[in-house]
């Protein structure tokens, strides 16, 4: 066989490019579906042992939420257990959602506890008025708190009401 017959064999033809082809793209269609159905159970499907845990969770954050301020007893016990089962639903958390209503939940906790601290703090002020006589700079710093408790407030309903959406 001489050069000039090798170099005439067809070794590619249009027929074996379009088969590449066409199972480049079956596969990378398949790929993409594949991904888009992963995407959207990770984003938006909440696991049934994060939801369960996440409502028993909740219903103790909302325990903790009820009780008056001031009670540090109570308080601490409730804060106690809400704790474990925030902890629980830690645990149960499996998928990106799961891991964003733990993640409120929380916080949701950590916004009650920052309430008792600054209840705990306003209180103690107001049994020493007499620094607020001595110590004006004292008197900003109330104003100050009051805005963080507004704003402690309104981010104990935003939680609130996004773990009650999310698990309901």
């Amino acid at each position: 066989m001489t050069l000039r017959e090798i170099l005439q064999i067809e070794l590619w033809s249009q027929r074996t490019t379009r088969r590449i082809l066409v199972w480049l793209a079956v596969v990378v269609g398949s790929l993409i579906l594949v991904l888009g159905v992963r995407y959207w159970i990770e984003y938006y499907w909440l696991t049934s042992g994060e939801r369960r845990a996440g409502r028993e969770a909740l219903a103790q954050v909302e325990e903790v939420r009820e009780v008056n301020l001031g009670d540090e007893q109570r308080f601490n016990a409730s804060d106690r257990n809400a704790k474990e089962q925030v902890q629980a639903a830690e645990k149960a958390a499996r998928t990106a959602r799961d891991w964003a209503v733990a993640f409120s939940l929380d916080g949701y906790l950590a916004s009650l506890e920052t309430r008792e601290y600054s209840f705990d703090l306003r209180h103690s002020l107001e049994l020493r008025k007499d620094l607020l006589l001595k110590y004006p700079m004292l008197k900003s710093e109330e104003e100050d708190q009051d805005k963080l408790n507004r704003l402690n407030d309104q981010m104990i309903e935003h939680y609130r009401a996004k773990l009650h959406r999310a698990l309901n």
